[in-house]
């Protein structure tokens, strides 16, 4: 990923054996993510992108190609012995896109990356995933994740 103006590796303690994080401004997010995908094509590793709201600067990973918080969440629950309607997934950014778009439940708090709503509907559309499946929270971070629990009836 030399060579790509605004793109930076995280600190050492946010690199792992399986991923390598990068981050850079903000409002460069969305452009450097095409170029790193770009780069990544064809190649086994998977791209995603999100927004640090603390922080206000984008985040990249690079990781083994089908890495993602679907897998891990499809793994719990099998593990579990959930049942899809028993699990919910919260998110509000690039890296809760598979997870949301996996099938479960979903809430996608009102602080959310920019278009992430858009992309979630997409990619649950495409799947044939019914938008009931999907609830958009007017609150913010935990706030969202309750008004969530409460649309799904987990509490009342």
């Amino acid at each position: 990923m030399g060579g790509i103006d605004g793109l930076s590796l995280q600190i050492p303690e946010h690199q792992t054996d399986f991923k390598v994080s990068y981050e850079c401004a903000s409002e460069q997010l969305d452009d450097i993510l095409k170029e790193v995908e770009k780069r990544a094509a064809g190649l086994p590793y998977s791209c995603m992108g999100s927004l640090d709201p603390f922080l206000n600067c984008g985040l990249i990973d690079v990781m083994p190609g089908q890495v993602n918080k679907a897998y891990a969440l499809l793994w719990l629950a099998t593990h579990a012995d959930f049942k899809p309607d028993e699990v919910v997934y919260s998110g509000d950014s690039g890296n809760d896109l598979a997870a949301l778009a996996s099938g479960f439940h979903a809430i996608v708090v009102a602080n959310a990356s920019k278009g992430l709503v858009g992309k979630v509907a997409a990619l649950q559309s495409e799947r044939g995933i019914s938008a009931e499946r999907r609830f958009e929270a007017k609150g913010e971070a935990t706030s969202g994740v309750l008004e969530g629990c409460l649309h799904y009836g987990l509490i009342s």
